[in-house]
């Protein structure tokens, strides 16, 4: 991967953004983990007549509590006037009472109106202070149960960014 690449993607806030969660929708589970690090290991390029990037980040993630599922994952990311993209993730669980590494895989998709090139000019100066992001999503401590919906608007970056120690 490009040198450029590993930063100019925010999706380690998404992760924060899963982790967090819990201040806001009071999931115990959630509050007690830590995610003590997070690196994008893969970005795949869209085939032809594809805009998505597939992004694989490697998590490395402490759960001294229960199992949480996560799933129906989507959302978007924008400054205060443009939408930059959205984004959807695959399903993602995390075992109780572990400490180990997993891998997430989301997928981005510039907003109409935005050419991939152009989403990524502007992520490469990528302030936190600049951006917000809305996220949807399901919460189970069950891994055969979809569990309720969530939805966070308006969230700010620069506050995610604590939650990545």
């Amino acid at each position: 991967m490009k040198k450029g690449l590993r930063h100019i993607f925010p999706v380690l806030l998404l992760i924060a953004a899963l982790l967090s969660l819990a201040s806001c929708v009071g999931v115990d589970n959630l509050r007690k983990m830590n995610l003590r690090s997070g690196k994008v290991v893969n970005v795949q390029f869209p085939p032809i007549g594809s805009r998505t990037l597939a992004v694989t980040v490697k998590l490395d993630i402490e759960n001294p509590a229960g199992y949480v599922r996560m799933s129906d994952i989507s959302g978007v990311i924008r400054s205060k006037d443009l939408v930059l993209g959205r984004f959807t993730a695959d399903d993602f669980a995390i075992d109780a009472r572990c400490d180990q590494e997993y891998l997430f895989l989301m997928y981005l998709t510039p907003d109409e109106g935005m050419s991939l090139l152009k989403v990524l000019a502007l992520l490469k100066d990528f302030s936190p202070d600049d951006y917000v992001f809305d996220i949807d999503l399901r919460l189970s401590g069950n891994p055969s149960a979809k569990g309720p919906r969530y939805q966070l608007k308006d969230q700010p970056v620069r506050a995610l960014l604590k939650n990545i120690r």
